[in-house]
């Protein structure tokens, strides 16, 4: 009902449905009806914090998409303030599950803004050391000797 393939496209029916065969524990379920709620579809208000604890039963079924979302919660604020390091190990995980390009492409983004540390494991290279003040970073002038001597002195 959800897709509306066979069948005319029914959110709310489809909320039902997932519900059912979630409370029966079915993974690919949760994640949807999670999904469902975190997005407000089918009837239902937009809720991610009555989302999350569904997403986890669906992500502890090894859901690559669920752990994935979990990671999107805490990256942009979803439940509360932004959690960078919980985002990350969500993320890491979704990508443990089964390659998640998506999760992928927010860890690099969390450590190219220097908000998590590269691990080994995670997309990329490590990010370069993060200059804080450049002015403190200059190198000495260079003082170039010469062969010459200068116009003023001896021979």
């Amino acid at each position: 009902y959800s897709m509306g393939f066979g069948v005319t496209k029914d959110d709310s029916r489809a909320v039902i449905l997932w519900e059912e065969a979630a409370r029966e524990g079915y993974g690919p379920a949760q994640y949807a009806l999670a999904f469902m709620i975190a997005n407000g579809r089918g009837g239902i208000e937009r809720n991610w914090c009555a989302a999350i604890p569904i997403f986890e039963a669906a992500a502890a079924q090894n859901i690559s998409d669920a752990a994935y979302m979990l990671g999107v919660a805490y990256h942009t604020a979803e439940i509360g303030p932004a959690d960078h390091q919980s985002a990350a190990k969500w993320y890491r995980k979704a990508n443990k599950i089964s390659f998640n390009q998506k999760a992928q492409y927010n860890i690099r983004l969390l450590i190219e803004g220097y908000l998590i540390e590269w691990q080994e494991g995670d997309p990329g290279k490590p990010a370069p050391p993060r200059v804080i003040n450049p002015d403190d970073t200059k190198p000495e002038e260079l003082k170039l000797e010469t062969e010459n001597p200068s116009p003023n002195s001896a021979p």
